[in-house]
């Protein structure tokens, strides 16, 4: 049938491409990051919240290279 079940042929869950879910999710935490930044300019009654967030963010974007498997392709 050109599928491939991982663990039994009763598998439900999709597989992701590694690559492309990565760009995604680089995508998506850059852009979050970058409100987050530009929430900074707004004044605020408790202050400068979004800027703890940035640490936060730039971690997420360094370690996001450790979820894809080097041993493992898909097509």
């Amino acid at each position: 049938s050109g599928r491939v079940f991982l663990g039994d042929k009763s598998s439900k869950e999709s597989a992701l491409l590694g690559d492309t879910t990565l760009e995604l999710l680089t995508q998506l935490i850059t852009e979050v990051k970058n409100i987050s930044l530009a929430l900074q300019t707004i004044p605020s009654a408790v202050g400068p919240v979004a800027t703890l967030a940035t640490p936060v963010f730039e971690k997420v974007l360094k370690d996001l290279d450790k979820i894809t498997s080097t041993t493992v392709k898909l097509k």
